[in-house]
């Protein structure tokens, strides 16, 4: 039909591998823009789409959570986390009002890892 597959999917988890450290120095500059971006639109989409009522967002926490995933998917060779406007409206769209939206999607991941990977 003309039209390009993605190609294999591994299935199952992505190994554990150690970053590059002789990359620290070419990559750190790049990084600290990346983290720099990435905290910023975290708060602004918590900012921007907190509800009345809902308890105030703490930087510092927001900060330490985004740091905590960041670090762990650098083991297993993840893009970099965040919180974004566009993930946010579409959970605020479709009735998310709790984190049980993001363990939906989460499971959902997972399971595409280990089982619908084969397919």
């Amino acid at each position: 039909m003309g039209v390009s597959t993605v190609g294999l999917i591994p299935p199952g988890f992505p190994s554990l591998t150690l970053p590059e450290m002789t990359l620290i120095e070419q990559l750190l500059p790049g990084a600290l823009g990346i983290a720099l971006m990435s905290f910023t639109e975290t708060i602004a989409a918590g900012r921007a789409f907190a509800r009345p009522g809902e308890p105030p967002i703490d930087a510092n926490r927001e900060l330490v959570t985004t740091g905590a995933a960041n670090a762990a998917g650098a083991l297993f060779g993840a893009m970099p986390a965040g919180g974004g406007t566009s993930q946010t409206a579409v959970v605020r769209a479709v009735g998310g009002r709790s984190q049980k939206a993001s363990l939906v999607t989460a499971a959902t991941a997972l399971a595409t890892m280990l089982f619908l990977a084969t397919l």
